[in-house]
């Protein structure tokens, strides 16, 4: 599943890292499946890892400001336009992934 928010393929968003050795550039992305989402009703569910999320937040690709919204398609089609509501971090270090509990707009 390919999830865009504003325009975005979170799949393919690439974040540098500490070069292995001097002359050397690395990124890290993450694959699809640890992405996912779920929209029941008008409620979104998005499970993403952490550094994604602060990747996301510095490129401004999500927003800071609560009452602005996001576009959000899957494979393509658009879901509509979202507000985020809050973060849920996790409960254990077993676990990276935040949760970030959406609702869509009208």
């Amino acid at each position: 599943m390919s999830i865009e928010i504003n325009g975005k393929k979170l799949h393919k968003v690439e974040m540098k890292l500490k070069p292995f050795s001097e002359g050397t550039v690395s990124y890290l992305r993450y694959p699809e499946h640890r992405i996912d989402l779920k929209i029941v009703e008008d409620n979104g569910l998005l499970e993403i890892p952490s550094l994604l999320v602060v990747e996301l937040l510095r490129a401004q690709i999500l927003p800071t400001d609560p009452s602005e919204l996001v576009s959000i398609s899957v494979d393509g089609k658009s879901m509509g336009n979202f507000q985020i509501l809050e973060f849920i971090y996790p409960d254990s270090g077993m676990k990276e992934e935040i949760l970030i509990h959406m609702k869509r707009t009208k």
